[in-house]
């Protein structure tokens, strides 16, 4: 028979080459499909070292194939090569005749000895190998033989198994290279990871994959779930089906667990196979074994489609096992909807903590009656892993219906008006009609736990620092209580907590008022927060703020209470007594645990406070470096921006001033009278008025006052100069009787580019001549820039060029190292 055609691609394993290189008289190479088995015996064959040798290539038919019909078969392809004569009847002592006739080395392939079913042929054919010195034999399988043990035993024999034929990290690199997908070598470590090196699976994806627009890997995992159903279903696979599929369902397992899913026959050589083709791989102590994820998820997509009952089966025994999340989906898979319910009932905090994309897949998963029998499933269904949430909570906000009484037909206020004009309002109306709630088919004493947990997610929002989100769940609480007013005035006064903090003073004070009309008892989280809320309207009004109540460290509302102090250490610190504000920032580290998940609320008011603090004290560096680490806070970015002069960089970051004015009209005005005495001091006149008086007008609005005071008084007025409403505002007493405690902004002027890249390198230890030839420019031109940089930052030397640059950020950690 010809030898096969060896694919465009292919390239031996490392193993695979060095074993061809010597070919010793006995070869055998055992794999499952796809390891290129008969791709590495062929490239031998056609490699230059056979030159000189007579070589020979049977593929067995697929079987049963018995004895007699293998030595037909080889009988027949040695006549058909011209090794042999025709014989009738074909026999062992015929073929030993022809190979005692041979002056020359000859290799034999049979391609495929699985399909003989009589193993005696095994200890044959290894008789002829050791009896004929010339005869080299190459055989591959799928399937354990003798062949494979005796070889070894009686002659000089080399077995390739799966991990000699498996490709590794840079040879699968290699592999798509020449497939026409170039990988990086991370990429192409995490594909042969996921494929375990199988090449048929790397081909099959490879070819179905591509680079996206934006240079990522888009990989097609389709063709590894036709591939492992093809060889599930092989013949040879028989044996194995019943415990690859089993084992597919758990994410991991040990060997007690074998027993249990797989049943009968589970018996431990079946398994070691299946470790030995690198099926299964421990993946931790115990040992822990696993599938690779593609190559588990076919196999259970197998069984889920041929063997459905089964399926539903392996998934309930398994879902006692593992993490929460692990167990919950296997419930699900198994349709225990009990023990679902009771897991998602005992670790509800934890799932929504840490897994509240896997949960919104459960519960999606999940009958109607299923979510109405619980009210954590409902709130879950229905508000909290929706994933349209977050866009009706901001659109309710910017429309003006967070209210006690929702939307009232009224005029739209400034705050609804710059919602709109910044065109950040619209919605999609499909995602915001739907309020199923009220729909669901649930008992009444579901319905009447939803709000009490809705008011514990949306405490945990705000304790995020997700505000608006918060807001908009105490409200949607509110909403659900109904006839419990002890419910009504806990969720009431939440809605309240989160509209003052974002600076809608007038509803939060709305929501307290409705709070104080309900008629049902006092709790808790009414008594921690209703202090949180008077003192931040008192503190953003520039009234006098109530002194706050102190609760225990460890109580759940501590953060409430630390954020009140924080509120109120702020309004000191604008109110010109800098040293208010240090004890509330000193006394975090004993009113709440570092650790704790609380802390996103309570440590961004904290930080913001810091940074004020240095400010006032005129110590920008010190500002820059409490900000680099924590994502957010452009208000204080612009505002650090703005005092140590990088008034284009204050800009910057105050391009969306008004964007959410709606949203959060106290830090939206923070923003717009930074950017009007920016645009101020860089000459903007223009921009500086309508700036101001869009503040003007939002102040108005919503009656916060407090971001007037973080900016210089005297270019507040430079600005409303010849503009009596914008002056009449400024003005008025609460406004006129106080004054900033900032500091000038220094009055470093903005550095060129040229001059920023000279900068650079004045930190580092080369002289100016050096720094000259590593920006191929001339000395004196370098020097000029120097001077330049001098004048401007107001310094005399180089060493006070640099303290003075890091001091206003112009400079990172990394400048010097060039």
């Amino acid at each position: 028979m010809p030898i096969p055609r060896i694919p465009r691609a292919f390239a031996p394993t490392r193993a695979a080459a060095a074993m061809g290189r010597r070919l010793p008289p006995l070869v055998v190479l055992r794999a499952p499909r796809g390891y290129g088995k008969t791709s590495v015996a062929a490239s031998w064959l056609a490699s230059p070292e056979m030159s000189g040798v007579t070589r020979s290539w049977l593929t067995v038919p697929e079987g049963p194939v018995s004895a007699a019909d293998l030595w037909t078969a080889v009988h027949d392809t040695w006549v058909e090569d011209g090794i042999a004569l025709a014989e009738t009847v074909p026999t062992t002592g015929s073929l030993r005749a022809v190979l005692r006739r041979l002056d020359r080395r000859l290799v034999l392939v049979i391609d495929g000895l699985h399909h003989v079913h009589d193993t005696a042929v095994d200890d044959e054919l290894v008789g002829l190998v050791q009896d004929h010195e010339l005869f080299h034999l190459v055989v591959t399988t799928r399937a354990h033989r003798p062949i494979e043990r005796l070889g070894p035993a009686t002659v000089d024999a080399g077995v390739l198994r799966v991990r000699d034929l498996s490709l590794d990290d840079a040879e699968t690199r290699a592999f798509a290279g020449r497939l026409g997908l170039p990988l990086t070598p991370p990429e192409a470590s995490a594909l042969r990871a996921d494929l375990i090196g199988w090449p048929a699976l790397v081909r099959a994806v490879v070819l179905d994959s591509a680079r996206r627009p934006d240079g990522s890997l888009d990989i097609e995992l389709p063709p590894v779930e036709h591939y492992v159903g093809a060889v599930l279903h092989d013949a040879d696979f028989a044996p194995y089906f019943r415990l690859a599929t089993a084992l597919a369902v758990p994410g991991t397992f040990t060997r007690e667990d074998i027993r249990r899913l797989a049943g009968e026959p589970a018996r431990d050589g079946l398994f070691d196979d299946l470790v030995e083709a690198n099926l299964v791989t421990a993946v931790g102590p115990g040992p822990t074994y696993a599938m690779a994820p593609p190559i588990r998820a076919a196999a259970a997509h197998v069984l889920e489609r041929e063997d459905p009952a089964r399926f539903r089966l392996l998934h309930a025994l398994s879902a006692g096992d593992g993490p929460v999340i692990v167990a919950l989906e296997h419930a699900a898979k198994a349709g225990a909807w009990p023990i679902a319910i009771g897991l998602v009932e005992d670790h509800w905090a934890e799932l929504l903590r840490e897994h509240a994309p896997r949960l919104r897949d459960v519960v999606a998963r999940m009958p109607d009656d299923v979510v109405a029998s619980s009210a954590r499933l409902v709130l879950a269904r229905e508000h909290i892993l929706d994933v349209h949430t977050a866009a009706r909570a901001e659109h309710v906000l910017r429309s003006g219906r967070l209210t006690p009484g929702g939307w009232s037909g009224r005029a739209p206020s400034m705050t609804e008006r710059l919602s709109r004009r910044s065109g950040a309002a619209s919605v999609p109306r499909s995602h915001l009609a739907r309020q199923p709630v009220d729909e669901a088919p649930v008992d009444d004493e579901v319905r009447g736990a939803v709000p009490e947990l809705l008011v514990e997610w949306s405490l945990d929002q705000l304790y995020a620092g997700d505000v608006v989100g918060a807001a908009y769940g105490f409200a949607t609480a509110a909403r659900r209580a109904g006839a419990d007013g002890g419910a009504y005035r806990e969720a009431a006064t939440g809605a309240a907590v989160a509209l003052a903090l974002l600076g809608h003073l007038g509803d939060a004070e709305g929501w307290l008022r409705a709070a104080a009309e309900a008629n049902g008892e006092v709790r808790d989280l009414e008594r921690a927060a209703r202090p949180l809320v008077e003192a931040t309207i008192a503190t953003l009004r520039l009234d006098d703020a109530a002194e706050v109540l102190r609760v225990p460290a460890r109580s759940p509302l501590a953060p409430l209470v630390a954020a009140a102090r924080l509120v109120v250490a702020h309004g000191a610190l604008h109110r010109g007594d800098p040293a208010g504000g240090l004890p509330e920032v000193a006394s975090l580290s004993v009113t709440l645990d570092p650790g704790s998940a609380e802390l996103g609320l309570v440590v961004r008011a904290a930080t913001s406070l810091r940074c004020d603090l240095h400010l006032v004290a005129g110590e920008y560096d010190r500002c820059a470096a409490l900000l680099a680490p924590i994502p957010g806070l452009v208000p204080n970015r612009a505002r650090h921006a703005f005092y140590v002069g990088a008034y284009d960089e204050a800009l910057r970051l105050t391009q969306r001033a008004d964007g959410d004015a709606g949203l959060a009209p106290c830090a939206s005005l923070e923003l717009l009278v930074i950017r009007a005495c920016a645009a101020w001091r860089t000459g903007d006149e223009e921009r500086a008025l309508a700036s101001l008086s869009t503040a003007v007008a939002l102040a108005a609005d919503v009656g916060v006052l407090l971001p007037f005071l973080s900016v210089p008084r005297g270019d507040l007025d430079a600005i409303a100069a010849g503009h009596p409403a914008v002056q009449r505002f400024l003005d008025a007493p609460r406004l006129a009787s106080a004054s900033s405690p900032y500091p000038e902004p220094l009055r470093a002027s903005q550095l060129s580019a040229a001059e920023r890249r000279v900068l650079e390198h004045l930190a580092g230890p080369r002289s100016l001549a050096q720094v000259a030839r590593s920006l191929y420019l001339s000395e004196s031109t370098v020097k000029t820039h120097v001077q330049r940089i001098y004048r401007k930052l107001g310094v005399a030397t180089r060493a006070a060029a640099v303290a003075r640059a890091r001091e206003l950020g112009l400079l990172d950690d990394r400048s010097g190292d060039r």
